[in-house]
């Protein structure tokens, strides 16, 4: 920079730290952490919650109406009300079999 009375060399010293404190803070972020679930995350929740509905309300041997299926990071979460204890288990069998299940937490309830 002619005029200013630095060399190229006293420039970069000087503005150096600056710049790279700058760019130090603008390559970390300011905004803190981020949501704890990802856009592609809540996806593949619901569409494991819709695999699970599907396989469940297609057994041959129960009628599952009243059964809510809700999956977060992969874990299903089954509630509402059954007839027996045969298809409490039946419903978390069925649920461990559908593809992106991590694990299954049953909370159903005998009517």
């Amino acid at each position: 920079m002619r005029g200013s009375g630095f060399s190229q060399k006293q420039l970069r010293q000087i503005l150096g730290g600056p710049i790279a404190v700058g760019l130090a803070i603008v390559m970390t972020g300011c905004a803190g952490p981020g949501p704890s679930r990802r856009a592609p995350e809540t996806v593949d929740d619901a569409a494991t919650s819709k695999r699970v509905r599907r396989a469940i309300s297609h057994d041959n041997d129960y009628r599952y109406a009243e059964i809510e299926v809700v999956t977060f990071k992969g874990n299903v979460h089954l509630t509402g009300y059954v007839d027996s204890t045969e298809q409490k288990k039946k419903a978390t069998d069925i649920a461990k079999a559908v593809a992106g299940v991590k694990d299954v937490e049953n909370r159903l309830a005998l009517r």
